[in-house]
């Protein structure tokens, strides 16, 4: 047998359209506050924990929430547009702060602003016994297998081990 649907109290009613409010933003105390539940901020926490926890109340907020998802246009594309228009219209009007972040979100989404660490030290500041010791910590994390590779010594001839690991000079 089908559940009868059940049917919310106002302020039920009330504090679900305004949880799914773009005002409130989920915010399950301050929903309770405007639709009308009495307290101080524990109590509406509570009344808000309370309602969110009933099926039925919970049921109709993701009904809302998938519903206003369905249409909403959210593709990388069409947010790129729009931060275009709201620069674009921004500077038009003079607001160039509202432009500067609009610049600012579409260069970071391309990876414009990419921090970066700038190493200083030069190759020949280290010693070889810290630059051993950094291979060898390289080559333990997994970032590189520098196995086979033949390096050369202050003459110019290579040193190293050979594809059976044992030591050659050539």
């Amino acid at each position: 047998m089908k559940e009868k649907p059940q049917k919310f109290t106002l302020k039920q009613a009330a504090f679900i359209s305004w949880y799914c409010s773009a005002v409130v933003n989920f915010n399950g105390t301050e929903a309770a506050r405007r639709a009308g539940y009495a307290g101080n901020n524990v109590t509406l926490a509570n009344v808000a924990t309370e309602n969110l926890q009933k099926p039925y109340i919970r049921a109709e907020i993701d009904k809302r929430v998938a519903k206003a998802l369905s249409g909403a246009d959210v593709t990388v594309e069409a947010v790129l547009r729009r931060l275009q228009v709201i620069g674009d219209k921004a500077l038009e009007e003079g607001k160039y702060g509202d432009a500067i972040r609009a610049a600012e979100l579409h260069g970071k989404y391309l990876k414009m602003f990419t921090d970066r660490i700038e190493h200083v030290q030069s190759i020949e500041d280290i010693s070889t016994d810290e630059l051993r010791h950094l291979l060898v910590e390289i080559m333990e994390a997994g970032q590189i297998d520098i196995r086979g590779l033949v390096a050369k010594d202050d003459t110019g001839n290579g040193v190293g081990p050979d594809s059976q690991g044992t030591q050659t000079t050539h």
